[in-house]
């Protein structure tokens, strides 16, 4: 499914694959795609992360005025914490916070950002208006533009939210905002790798990996199982 759609003729770019796109020309280099390396320890892999991390944070906030994503989590608050160390100060950090479904954010949010001196902190408050699918009705549940089709654009889940936190970050005079969606792709498999470990008659580790699943989501080990 990686690189289908539910678009005859369209395809999707698998991860960690390149597009490159020439006047003429389209073609994936696919070579990129990070598979797993035999022999390499997590130690090893986790040094690989960090270089590439902070190099590629780098590369694109060194002497720039950026503002980033701050939700207080793992993935958003260090990116925004190794642009601190490189960007013009300060670095705008945006954390959303909805009264009326909070989660659980601010605090983590308010407390980190006091260690960094270079990160400045603007919490964005939700409203009705920003809550999921606020406002799709008038767009037939696709949105402005688009044909009704069978995919819609995941992004309008939280398009009003996302569009009040990007435009605190224009108005903070940033030229690059930094996000850290996607952190839990690169980091964590997909659950439905817990079905290959039953195809491929793997029962133990199925039950070590369910049973940890199961004490994060407070559920019954045999019912995920």
């Amino acid at each position: 499914w990686q690189t289908r759609s539910p678009y005859a003729g369209v395809s999707r770019v698998p991860g960690g694959a390149v597009l490159h796109a020439t006047p003429g020309s389209v073609w994936v280099r696919r070579e990129r795609v990070p598979y797993p390396v035999a022999g390499r320890s997590l130690a090893d892999g986790a040094a690989l992360l960090r270089d590439a991390l902070l190099d590629a944070v780098r590369e694109r906030c060194a002497g720039r005025q950026v503002s980033a994503d701050f939700s207080g989590g793992l993935d958003s608050t260090s990116v925004a914490f190794l642009a601190a160390a490189c960007a013009r100060p300060p670095v705008t950090a945006v954390t959303y916070h909805q009264p009326l479904a909070p989660a659980g954010d601010l605090p983590y949010a308010i407390r980190y950002a006091a260690l960094e001196p270079n990160l400045s902190l603007r919490v964005v408050t939700g409203t009705e208006h920003t809550l999921p699918f606020a406002g799709l009705a008038g767009h037939g549940g696709i949105g402005p533009g688009q044909d009704h089709g069978a995919d819609p654009n995941p992004g309008w889940l939280a398009a009003e939210r996302s569009l009040a936190r990007l435009a605190v970050a224009q108005r903070s005079g940033a030229t690059l905002h930094l996000t850290g969606e996607g952190g839990d792709a690169i980091l964590l498999p997909a659950p439905s790798y817990l079905g290959s470990l039953v195809r491929h008659g793997r029962p133990l580790t199925l039950l070590r990996h369910t049973s940890g699943y199961a004490r994060l989501r407070q559920a019954a080990t045999f019912d995920l199982v």
